[in-house]
């Protein structure tokens, strides 16, 4: 594969950015992010059970990962896993977080099944505001993804590395493998973490600390939790962009929807890459 990016990636890039401009103008012209009132519902749920829900969430993924592990010996002298297995183990992984959180949900509802939404945004409209979203933060992702780069460049360069996820989409050839990945990062990803950090997370700690302090701690945490420090800064201020339009719309639908344009984004993005170069 060549060290450049081909020239369709540059054109593709390009229209993000002129779109991204435009919809940031627009935005900043509306004062839409600007937080005049917060719309989700605080979740009204004790430390102690919140930590008995995070525990059960840390316990169970790692038990899954544990299995799979064991059921996959033959990977253990290889540097990483093959592609299929790890589609696999990250698909688990989101299962997981949606099995848990529907468990706790169904088993004891007068803790857990509080409202996540606090108004009945249609789908349609989520995707649309969704869409609107992502581009009007497509200038600051790259601008914070350019700066950042540049300074790892500096200090830190072998951290310049793709995520494990993205640089099987770069290597894949198989269409049945991209289709899954597709499926993992367009479907299930964006509904499994916006459930956990932006509608379990974000929510419990708005109940215990201004709004900015819970979307900044929630954030972190996100970028975070994804392993990836070449990707850390845009992730988390990716997470914080999720935060705002969650309480902009007063619906998790937005959020989700916004989720997945960005993952749909990479998801191009790489795809041109291995197609092209």
């Amino acid at each position: 594969m060549a060290d450049d990016p081909p020239l369709i990636v540059g054109i593709y890039a390009t229209f993000l950015l002129l779109g991204g401009l435009l919809a940031l103008l627009h935005c900043m012209h509306r004062r839409l992010f600007l937080l005049p009132e917060t719309r989700v519902p605080v979740w009204k749920i004790s430390p102690a059970d919140f930590g008995a829900f995070v525990g059960a969430l840390i316990l169970v993924f790692v038990l899954v990962q544990l299995i799979l592990a064991a059921m996959l010996p033959e990977t253990a002298e290889q540097e990483g896993l093959p592609p299929h297995q790890m589609l696999v183990a990250g698909a688990l992984s989101q299962l997981t977080f949606l099995a848990v959180w529907a468990f706790f949900r169904l088993n004891y509802p007068e803790r857990f099944r509080g409202p996540l939404s606090s108004y009945r945004l249609t789908w349609g409209r989520a995707a649309l505001f969704g869409v609107y979203a992502f581009f009007a933060f497509i200038p600051v992702f790259m601008a914070i993804n350019i700066t950042w780069t540049v300074a790892l460049e500096l200090v830190l360069p072998e951290a310049l590395r793709p995520q494990e996820m993205v640089a099987v989409l770069l290597e894949s050839q198989s269409a049945a493998l991209l289709a899954g990945l597709f499926v993992l990062l367009v479907i299930l990803a964006p509904i499994a973490e916006e459930l956990i950090f932006r509608g379990c997370l974000y929510r419990f700690l708005k109940g215990n600390m201004p709004v900015m302090g819970a979307v900044l701690l929630s954030s972190l945490l996100f970028g975070a939790i994804h392993l990836h420090l070449a990707g850390l800064p845009v992730l988390v201020a990716f997470g914080a962009v999720l935060c705002l339009v969650y309480e902009r719309t007063g619906s998790l639908k937005a959020p989700i929807l916004l989720h997945a344009f960005f993952n749909l984004n990479t998801f191009v993005i790489t795809v041109i890459q291995s197609t092209f170069a």
